[in-house]
């Protein structure tokens, strides 16, 4: 509940989707498949803590 706590929060969702979708396009690779899952987790996370900050952004 910090004063940055939303923009670390949606900073931190927002390079996850970055990753996972850089990392998406080689999913052939078993290495990259498993980089984009991830991304994907921790992204979904992060728009959840997003959620208790207060923020409607």
């Amino acid at each position: 509940m910090g004063p940055f706590s939303d923009i670390i929060c949606k900073s931190c969702a927002d390079a996850c989707k970055r990753c996972g979708d850089e990392c998406e396009k080689h999913k052939d690779d078993p290495v990259m498949k498993k980089c984009a899952d991830e991304c994907r987790k921790c992204e979904k996370a992060c728009r959840e803590m997003l959620k208790h900050t207060g923020s409607n952004k």
